[in-house]
């Protein structure tokens, strides 16, 4: 019996394409609600970029920032912040490099300048801009992503300077930085623990590098049609793509939803 299911956002809920969640997906999420299934957001976004999910008033918890911070309506159930000593580090190379670099706190995402690859993927993405602000106002804060907009080989450096975190990167314009042990799968196992749910009885959708662990980690992942090949070598199953509505397809094929 699945207990839950988790979603990734970018390619897997909603379309490269359209920014949007389907007629059909949302119908569908709103019938397997309905049987007490608990669904819950698992993304590497903030919440500040989740303004189209917010419309959808039928998840029961989100996974943010790759793990980073987990919440509901009524807290803040789980969360792992950079360690001051590394945060430190980063706003130095930030505050003095040419390099674009955004940095997410609990409530907001702001970033030490715009340049031309950061607004094309803000474009790409479909999410507001993050406001410009002097990294060195951070040093009180906790943060708890850092967001390099650069190039692999441009990147490397900044990373060896940073040897505690550790780097996804899910797009090829940009990578998430975070605490080594932060992941969806730890948001994942956190959640399963806050809501009294069997990890082997949850389903998972994604389809990035970052979604990997989340798969492996739940008794049913499902890769998207559109996944990457290392996503779908290691999911238990590849679904349709975003756009032919895959997910609504397997929730048909397990019996979750009605398949009219």
């Amino acid at each position: 019996m699945i207990e839950a299911i988790f979603f990734d956002i970018d390619g897997t809920l909603l379309s490269f394409k359209t920014h949007q969640m389907t007629q059909t997906l949302q119908q569908a999420l709103i019938e397997v609600r309905k049987k007490g299934i608990k669904l819950f957001i698992a993304t590497g976004r903030h919440i500040s970029e989740m303004e189209e999910i917010e419309k959808y008033p039928f998840f029961d918890g989100y996974i943010t920032l790759n793990g980073g911070y987990c919440f509901n309506e009524k807290e803040v159930y789980y969360k792992i912040p950079v360690s001051k000593k590394d945060a430190r580090k980063a706003i130095e190379i930030a505050s003095e490099m040419e390099h674009c670099i955004a940095f997410v706190d609990e409530h907001e995402m702001t970033v030490n300048f715009h340049n031309e690859r950061l607004m094309d993927i803000i474009a790409q993405a479909n999410i507001p801009a993050a406001k410009i602000q002097d990294p060195r106002l951070l040093l009180d804060k906790e943060i708890y992503m850092i967001v390099l907009y650069s190039d692999p080989e441009k990147d490397e450096w900044i990373l060896s300077q940073l040897p505690d975190l550790s780097a996804t990167r899910w797009h090829p314009s940009f990578v998430d930085v975070t605490p080594k042990n932060c992941s969806k799968k730890q948001g994942i196992i956190e959640t399963c623990k806050k809501y009294g749910l069997n990890i082997e009885n949850c389903m998972a959708f994604g389809d990035a590098a970052n979604d990997i662990e989340m798969l492996q980690t739940v008794g049913y992942g499902i890769a998207m049609g559109n996944a990457t090949d290392d996503v779908k070598q290691i999911a238990k199953e590849t679904t349709l793509c975003c756009e032919e509505d895959g997910i609504v397809h397997t929730l048909k094929k397990y019996m979750l939803i009605e398949n009219t």
